[in-house]
C-alpha cells in the first residue's frame, strides 16, 4: 500500500447531503459532542520552529466509525456512510478498509497557534479531511513523513478550511490543525482508510 499524493476537491458533497449534515450535526443543539483532551497526542520531537504550538490541546469529537471497535459506533454513521462512495468517485481511489470516521470540533480559545504535529496512525493509510464550515483554523501540512530521517519539520503548505472542501493526503504525512481565532469553531470530518 502506498500513500496518495495530496489532492483538494471543492464542493465535495451534493448540497442535499451537506444540508442534512448541517441540520443533524452543526445546527442541532442535541448532537452529542464529547470532550477530547488530547487532540493530537502528547508533544514529541515532531516540531517545527515556524509554528506556535498551543498548550491547550482540548477539543470536541464524535467518533462515527472505529475499526478497532468493530465498525460503526454511532447512530449517526449512516448519515455519513455515503461519503465513502463520494471519496472513491471524486478522488479516483479505492477504499479497501475503513479505519476511522471522526468528527472534530475545535473551539476558539482566545489565542493563536496549532495543535501538535502528528499522524493519525503509524501504519500506511490515507486521510481525507472534509471541512464542514468556513473557518480560519488552517491545517498545516509538513514535508516530512513518519519514519523519514529529519532534524525538524518544515512546512509544505497551509490550507484554510473552506466549507465542503475535501483534502486527501498520505496519512503518514505530518500535519497539524490550528485553533480558530476569528471564527468560534472549526468543524471537520476526518476519514482514515487503506
Amino acid at each position: 500500500l502506498q500513500g496518495v499524493d495530496m489532492k483538494i476537491v471543492n464542493n465535495f458533497m451534493p448540497s442535499s447531503l451537506l444540508k442534512t449534515i448541517e441540520q443533524q450535526v452543526i445546527n442541532n443543539v442535541r448532537f452529542p459532542w464529547y470532550v477530547h483532551t488530547d487532540i493530537s497526542k502528547a508533544p514529541t520531537k515532531e516540531v517545527c520552529k515556524e509554528i506556535n504550538y498551543v498548550n491547550n490541546q482540548t477539543g470536541l469529537q464524535h467518533v462515527l466509525f472505529d475499526e478497532p471497535q468493530n465498525g460503526p459506533i454511532s447512530s449517526y454513521y449512516s448519515l455519513f456512510s455515503p461519503i465513502v462512495f463520494l471519496l472513491e468517485e471524486k478522488f479516483d481511489v479505492k477504499v479497501n478498509r475503513l479505519i476511522r470516521f471522526r468528527l472534530g470540533l475545535t473551539i476558539n480559545i482566545g489565542e493563536s497557534g496549532c495543535h501538535y504535529s502528528h499522524t493519525d496512525y503509524d501504519v500506511q493509510h490515507n486521510t481525507c479531511l472534509i471541512y464542514l464550515n468556513d473557518s480560519d483554523g488552517d491545517t498545516i501540512f509538513y514535508n516530512e513523513k513518519l519514519n523519514d530521517n529529519y532534524e525538524e519539520l518544515t512546512i509544505q503548505s497551509r490550507n484554510e478550511p473552506v466549507k465542503n472542501q475535501a483534502v486527501l493526503f498520505d496519512g503518514l504525512q505530518y500535519h497539524s490543525s490550528s485553533v480558530p481565532e476569528k471564527n468560534t469553531t472549526r468543524i471537520a470530518l476526518n476519514i482514515n482508510f487503506q
